[in-house]
């Protein structure tokens, strides 16, 4: 499992975080896009206070701000500094967006400052989850709303695990349960809100060029992940049989969103 550290220092640009977003952008065989489907599930109402944990390269909010009100206030956060500096530099102009460092374990608001938390694949890069959920909760209003994206059991993760076991079958990468997911998060989430709802992205990926594929999972990499040079010419060549035989490398997704309310 990612440490905070490691993700840390994995998204000091956005570099690697650009990587994984194109592959899913050029090969999902769901046409509208993660971020648009997001988008539609969020109630945003004028005058709403947003915060969003963890927010990345700010991509849910690219192209998308100018069509929600301009009485709205939107606070873009992250654990790295260095998606803090980008988004900063991105949305600069907008004066109803303020740019921080924050750590979810200790958010620092006052309690019911917002109406709207966002958490999209973060949770799981959380040392305590709980005490993040609880942080969450205490700076909603009474009747806030909680919304977190996650992967689940059983999509890319998993398939990548059973490839790279055909090829090194000792070899553990990409087989640990992410410590929040669709399955686990509704419980967890359950400790600190009244009610949680699951609603499924239905989406695969059709990938026709292997090198995406493999550039893909070089930016997963971490020191101690067991994914070496090695390793990753081995799955470029067994991908590419794959690629060749089928026409295209057939991926399962699991991702959705998990709703919260006080």
């Amino acid at each position: 499992m990612t440490t905070q550290s490691e993700n840390n220092a994995q998204y000091q640009t956005d570099k690697n975080l650009s990587i994984r977003q194109r592959l899913h952008q050029q090969y999902s065989t769901n046409s509208q896009g993660l971020m648009p489907w997001l988008r539609e599930q969020i109630t945003i109402r004028p005058g709403d206070k947003i915060l969003e944990l963890g927010c990345g390269n700010g991509s849910l909010w690219e192209g998308y701000l100018t069509q929600i009100s301009s009485t709205v206030q939107l606070t873009l956060s992250d654990y790295s500094q260095g998606m803090v500096d980008q988004v900063t530099r991105q949305f600069d102009q907008d004066s109803r967006v303020n740019c921080l460092k924050i750590d979810a374990q200790s958010i620092p608001f006052e309690d019911g400052t917002f109406d709207i938390v966002i958490a999209n694949h973060t949770l799981h890069t959380v040392p305590n989850i709980a005490l993040a959920i609880r942080e969450i909760r205490r700076v909603l209003k009474p009747h806030g709303t909680f919304y977190t994206s996650a992967n689940g059991n059983h999509g890319m993760e998993y398939y990548l695990h059973t490839a790279i076991q055909s090829i090194q079958p000792s070899n553990t990468s990409f087989s640990d349960q992410l410590s929040f997911n669709l399955q686990n998060g509704v419980p967890q989430l359950e400790t600190a809100f009244r009610q949680v709802a699951r609603r499924d992205y239905p989406d695969s990926l059709r990938i026709t060029k292997t090198a995406d594929l493999i550039a893909w999972i070089e930016s997963t990499r971490t020191p101690d992940d067991g994914v070496d040079d090695a390793l990753l010419k081995q799955l470029a060549t067994y991908f590419e049989a794959l690629r060749q035989r089928d026409g295209a490398i057939m991926i399962p997704k699991q991702v959705g969103l998990l709703i919260a309310n006080n």
